[in-house]
């Protein structure tokens, strides 16, 4: 697993796909067997990891990236690893830098509480 620090040279690229409950699952197929055979090929590429929603209407691929190399990756190579993925979802994506990494208080102490599991899904803004 890849560490988040604010002072790396690493950008986070996140892609959002918004998908029908049906066909989660086969989204996440898609997008397994595009980041394992193609995303990873491309230059700059550092790690991945793939979630899908509880509500079952998105998957999110979550993936850092060296800055300089990212910056010369065109848009059309992710789009082309993506296709089959957009024959059966829309994709919201967003190229991020880490500004803050935040820890737990206490490490040993991670459940997921009621309220969020019911946020889980939704949009905050």
């Amino acid at each position: 697993m890849t560490n988040i620090n604010a002072k790396d040279s690493l950008l986070t690229h996140i892609n959002v796909f918004r998908v029908a409950v049906q066909h989660q699952r086969h989204l996440v197929d898609i997008l397994v067997h595009s980041t394992e055979y193609s995303v990873r090929s491309i230059p700059g590429f550092v790690s991945a990891s793939l979630h899908q929603s509880l509500d079952g209407t998105s998957v999110t691929l979550y993936s850092k990236w060296h800055k300089e190399q990212l910056r010369q990756t065109s848009e059309s190579d992710f789009l082309a690893c993506f296709a089959a993925a957009l024959d059966i979802a829309t994709l919201e994506t967003t190229v991020s830098e880490s500004v803050k990494h935040f820890e737990p208080l206490w490490p040993g102490l991670q459940v997921l509480s009621d309220p969020l599991r019911q946020l889980s899904g939704r949009r905050l803004n």
